[in-house]
C-alpha cells in the first residue's frame, strides 16, 4: 500500500495462483473501487502473453517525496 501527500492510495497486487486477471497496480478510488494504474497494456498481462511492457506480479510500491510511485516487478517465473 502506498499513500500519496494528497491522498491517493495505491495497491500493489501480485498476480499469484487463482489472481491472474487483478490489476497489478491499482489505485484505490473514494468508493472502495480499484482503477488499475497506470492503465492500458500495463495491467494486461496474462499468462501466455508477453510481459516486456507490462506489470506481472509486483513485489513492493513506494512513493518518494515528489508523489512518483515506485514499483519492482519480479516478473514471469521462470
Amino acid at each position: 500500500v502506498a499513500l500519496t501527500s494528497d491522498g491517493r492510495l495505491f495497491v500493489g497486487l501480485p498476480r499469484w495462483p487463482g489472481f491472474e486477471k487483478t490489476p497489478s497496480i491499482a489505485e484505490v478510488l473514494p468508493d472502495g473501487s480499484l482503477k488499475p494504474f497506470p492503465g492500458g497494456q500495463w495491467n494486461e498481462w496474462a499468462p501466455g502473453k508477453p510481459s516486456a511492457q507490462a506489470l506481472v506480479k509486483i513485489n513492493t510500491i513506494h512513493i518518494f517525496d515528489d508523489d512518483t510511485l515506485w514499483a519492482i516487478d519480479q516478473g514471469e517465473d521462470a
